[in-house]
């Protein structure tokens, strides 16, 4: 019996051993140690790019043990720094090299590979020659000359951990090597150590492994997926299963033949497997690749948790894929954590769909691994920054598997004193930092919540300026971009250079960000991985959507259902300004003193309404929007050009045509002033337009354009700026911008009439500069060259009457911004001191006298003296009080208002008291605009001779004032009426009695600049009415009593 109980044992441990293990479990697994022996450069040479190649040769190099440096005591083996001594020497050697010969025999058995980097200051690390990290340098291109951003806090003595993709290693021989860049030339220390990490699993699911599959093109539905399905009838065999390839273990059926001709094939093949986990805890998460032609979505136990080349939302069994270009020979690797898996038997399903019913061939296998330690989350992403406000930023990045997401944050890089947590287990990390200071740089870094992933002297951003201030705002405008291109890159390269160190503040996307089909893939391709090491990590990114985000697509462009709408997090509510949208379609936000309208020219709202339809719900949000407006500039950008003869013709395509003919008058008359647009793959510049709504050949450049000048402002024949002077000022200027990626195609009528400048073969994005009242645009070339740049003004040259008294000193200071010659004086500074003692004119004007103010000094004193004129909000109204000291033969004081500066109008007058010894007055204006009020008093003396006082300024939040007052109320005959928001606006005005009919009409009616309107109700009866005011946009109704 023992001899049969220990044969029964073996076997019974045979037997485990060939069936256990059936799945291959490995650990992680140290490759290089910290102490390992590196081959080193140390003598300043410039190595070129060549060194950190797989061929290179450094035999020459010396070897010596890590640590390696100098200067801190706690080096192993110490390198040249160049001088001597080395705590106080310079200047020193910037870099830096070591490399290390490491052999992985079978690199299958790690899921990836983890570098733990000491170093000081700087460093880039590189596999077999490509780079896979950088840490504490610039972007761009590395020299052997360049510093680290700044020195290393941490002396390098923390570790700096990273995960690489296993893709970045082969078997066989594998070269790292790094380069140690110094943060200054008299830096007293540099260190280097590394050690590197195979993180191995448990291989669950091995490629060729054995499936059941469904070949048969019948529709599932959706319950194939779900773990009690029953898949008994379908057949099994062995991965690659598929068609047309050749290296297919298993062939699975077309639907027709032969497969490599014939057509319509299925459009869907399912697969599934049951695996069992004994024991899901032991893992820590679970890492997939996936090999698919063409599109393919993943279930585990019935839910979802992967999909690629399909759209998103439903996917039904003929429902085709996008084309997967690389025939399903690259891994697709994803993560997924414990929580998709249980522990026993776990059911796995795919499918594979076509992307044409006549693709010739098919493709599927599926590996899965279970990790035994947490990996180091790889950011795949980002960061990129979104819905900047003055004082709160969102933060977004993306990383390969699920984490927790923390920002660190502060004004002194290397002291991120404050931080932001978010515990759930996510690959979309959407971090929004609060109580940032307005106008303040900040450095940030991202990661889990016990992990730095990225974060260094390239990760800060500037936040806006707070509400109601400004600063000289720069912008960048790419229209048309994300196709992967040479011409993007350079694009890219050519405004980075143009810009040097000097921040951009804002970056507007005009759409069609990413080709072809606005895919999440073409977007992490053509889009993310093309800005990701400068751009997106600094400034806030504001799009508009183009035909090409909507998959030029009629069911998208109803349903919105997009990667666009989950990839951005754009204000709905007005979080950054203007008027809520309720939608991330499109929206506004203010930047200092400019209000932006990002509008969407393709999607349909309510599945009919586009932004030609002007009684739609985007255009009527416009309007609201503009109306509420109070910033000085207004910039409005789309994707659909009105004008345009470059790869797209305004004259024959009709959603250009609805645009220029119902659309743009609407933006023209409320006070737009630029216009940015994408589509047409040029650059196209208007003049300075106004009323051109037809077809080209109707373009007249004497009627159509408020100006017939270039704008360049640069001293060349009629280049003088756009000015744009009053309370209406007429003229938008149209940018089309839509080659910073794609580039071409012409029509047989360009350039377009009522473009200044155009250009169809040279890529280039648009750079606006606005600092107060100038605005300057300059088109940056993908060559660099700058071929058209225009300027605008607004409220500039300008005529002043001061009154001052003689010899006392005061300053003057010209409207505009530039360059400055002052008359009689000389001067060339914006502001000058004056102090005639008799009436005197001064004049200044810009270097290219296209800008001259005129300031006339009046000497003669008041007819009465002032003590004090003061203003202050009071509630719901301003209260105004001025205190004179004499009055001798003054008839009445005047007291007018403006919103301006520049126009004033009467709203009180009062006789004076007549006191020799002075007097105290006191009124208030009932109907304030929001924003800032200006008043002065007008004083008239017996004669009829006047002058007038100082100018004062109240600002007015008040947002609880009512949108019309009627007064005096009651009234025998006269009534004024005062509007808020509607000066020199068109109504329809009328009186109703109380039974509702309309007694008095009195038709359209223009309300003054100064929102004042006077009635005359004198042939009515004494009794109550309803005066009723209609707007374009607005109906307003007053009770009235007339006695």
């Amino acid at each position: 019996m023992y001899n049969r109980l220990f044969l029964k044992m073996k076997f019974s441990t045979l037997l485990c051993v060939l069936i256990c293990f059936t799945t291959s479990i490995f650990g992680n697994q140290t490759l290089i140690n910290y102490g390992a022996s590196w081959k080193f450069l140390d003598n300043g040479t410039n190595q070129g790019t060549a060194w950190y190649g797989v061929a290179f040769n450094d035999a020459a190099w010396i070897s010596g043990a890590s640590e390696l440096g100098y200067g801190d005591g706690d080096e192993t083996t110490i390198i040249n720094g160049g001088c001597t001594p080395v705590a106080t020497c310079s200047p020193k050697y910037i870099t830096s090299y070591f490399r290390k010969n490491i052999v992985i025999a079978d690199k299958s058995i790690y899921t990836n590979f983890q570098f733990n980097i000491m170093r000081d200051d700087g460093v880039v690390a590189y596999v077999n020659g490509v780079e896979v990290y950088r840490n504490n340098m610039p972007a761009g291109a590395i020299l052997f000359s360049t510093l680290a951003s700044v020195a290393a806090a941490d002396d390098g003595n923390t570790a700096q951990t990273i995960t690489i993709n296993g893709t970045n290693f082969v078997n066989g021989n594998n070269v790292i090597a790094v380069e140690i860049h110094q943060s200054a030339n008299n830096s007293s220390d540099v260190s280097f150590d590394l050690e590197l990490i195979g993180i191995g699993g448990e291989i669950l699911v091995p490629f060729g492994g054995v499936w059941k599959y469904n070949d048969s093109g019948t529709n599932l539905g959706n319950t194939w997926s779900a773990t009690g399905f029953n898949d008994a009838s379908w057949l099994s065999g062995a991965a690659q299963l598929g068609y047309g390839d050749g290296d297919e273990a298993t062939v699975v059926s077309a639907g027709c033949v032969p497969v490599a001709t014939c057509s319509p094939k299925f459009v869907t093949t399912y697969f599934r497997k049951s695996i069992n986990i004994p024991d899901v805890s032991v893992f820590s998460s679970f890492n997939l690749k996936l090999k698919r032609d063409d599109g393919a979505i993943v279930f585990v136990n019935g839910t979802e948790v992967y999909r690629t080349n399909l759209a998103l939302g439903s996917i039904l069994f003929n429902t085709l894929a996008s084309n997967a270009t690389d025939d399903g020979n690259t891994d697709q690797i994803f993560n997924l954590g414990i929580g998709n898996f249980v522990t026993g038997t776990n059911v796995i399903a795919v499918e594979i769909h076509q992307s044409t019913l006549a693709s010739s061939d098919i493709s599927f296998d599926l590996e899965i691994n279970g990790l035994n330690t947490p990996p180091t989350p790889i950011i795949s992403r980002g960061p990129y920054l979104q819905l900047g406000t003055p004082t709160s930023l969102i933060v977004r990045w993306r990383t390969d598997i699920a984490s927790s997401s923390k920002v660190n944050f502060g004004t002194i890089l290397g002291g991120l004193t404050n931080s932001v947590i978010d515990n759930s287990i996510v690959t979309e990390h959407i971090i929004q930092l609060t109580g940032l200071l307005p106008n303040t740089k900040y450095f940030y870094d991202i990661g889990t919540s016990t992990t730095v992933l990225q974060g260094d002297a390239n990760n800060y951003f500037i936040s806006p300026v707070a509400n109601g201030t400004q600063k000289k705002t720069s912008i960048w405008v790419t229209g048309d971009c994300g196709n992967n291109s040479t011409n993007q890159r350079n694009v890219r390269d050519q405004y980075a250079t143009f810009r040097g160190t000097n921040y951009t503040d804002l970056w507007l996307l005009l759409g069609d960000n990413a080709y072809n089909s606005g895919l999440e893939t073409e977007y992490q391709t053509n889009f993310f991985d093309q800005y990701k090491n400068d751009m997106l990590k600094k400034t806030v990114l504001w799009p508009c959507p183009g035909n090409h985000d909507y998959a030029n697509n009629v069911t998208r462009q109803n349903d919105h259902n997009v990667p666009y709408f989950t990839i951005f997090s754009l204000p709905t509510a007005g979080e950054a300004g203007g008027v809520p949208s309720g939608t991330e379609a499109f929206y506004s936000f203010d930047y200092g003193n400019i209000h932006f309208l990002a509008l969407d020219s393709y999607g349909k709202e309510g599945n009919t309404f586009r932004l030609y339809d002007t009684l739609g719900p985007q255009v009527v949000w416009i309007k609201n929007d503009l109306l509420a407006n109070t910033k000085k500039w207004v910039i409005a950008y789309w994707h659909h050009p009105p004008y345009t003869m470059g790869s797209h013709n305004s004259d024959s395509e009709g959603e250009l045509i609805s645009i220029r003919q119902n659309f743009i008058q609407i933006l023209e008359r409320m006070g737009v002033d630029l216009i940015l647009n994408g589509h047409s793959h040029s650059y196209e510049r208007s003049y300075l337009l106004n009323g051109h709504y037809g077809s080209e050949n109707t373009f007249n450049l004497a009627s159509h354009a408020v100006s017939n000048s270039s704008a360049k402002y640069d001293g060349s024949m009629n280049s003088c700026p756009y000015i744009k002077n009053g309370i209406a000022p007429k003229g938008t200027v149209y940018v089309l911008s839509g080659s910073a990626g794609q580039l071409g195609g012409v029509q047989g009528s360009f350039p377009h009439s009522a473009m200044y400048y155009s250009n169809t073969t040279q890529g280039g994005s648009l750079y606006l500069e606005v600092d107060d009242n100038r605005l300057d645009a300059k088109w940056v070339g993908a060559d660099g060259v700058i071929r058209d740049q225009f300027t605008m003004e607004k409220e500039s040259g300008k005529v002043f009457n001061i009154i001052n008294p003689p010899g006392n000193p005061t300053t003057i200071t010209a409207s505009f911004i530039g360059n400055y010659l002052w008359t009689p004086n000389g001067e060339t500074t914006r502001t000058i001191t004056i102090a005639p003692s008799s009436p005197t004119t001064y004049s200044v004007s810009d270097n290219f006298n296209c800008v001259t103010d005129v300031f006339n000094i009046q000497t003669d004193v008041l007819p009465l003296e002032l003590i004090s004129f003061e203003g202050e909000e009071v509630l719901t109204k301003i209260k105004l009080n001025w205190k004179t000291a004499s009055e001798v033969n003054v008839l009445k004081i005047v007291l007018e208002k403006s919103n301006d500066a520049i126009h004033f109008f009467e709203i009180y007058h009062t006789p004076t008291k007549g006191n020799t010894n002075g007097s105290l007055y006191e009124t208030f204006d009932l109907f304030p605009y929001s924003g800032k009020n200006y008043y002065r008093l007008k004083i008239i003396d017996e004669d009829g001779s006047f002058k007038y006082s100082k100018v004062i300024s109240v600002d007015f939040d008040n947002n609880e004032v009512e949108d019309i007052l009627v007064f005096p109320n009651p009234s025998k005959n006269i009534f004024y009426i005062q509007t808020r928001n509607l000066g020199n606006e068109e109504v329809n005005l009328s009186v109703y009695n109380p039974e509702g009919q309309r007694v008095l009409y009195e038709g359209k009616v223009l309300i003054p600049f100064n929102n004042y309107l006077t009635m005359d109700l004198s042939q009515l009866a004494a009794g109550i009415y309803v005066i009723k005011m209609e707007s374009r946009s607005q109906t307003f109704m007053q009770k009235i009593i007339k006695e």
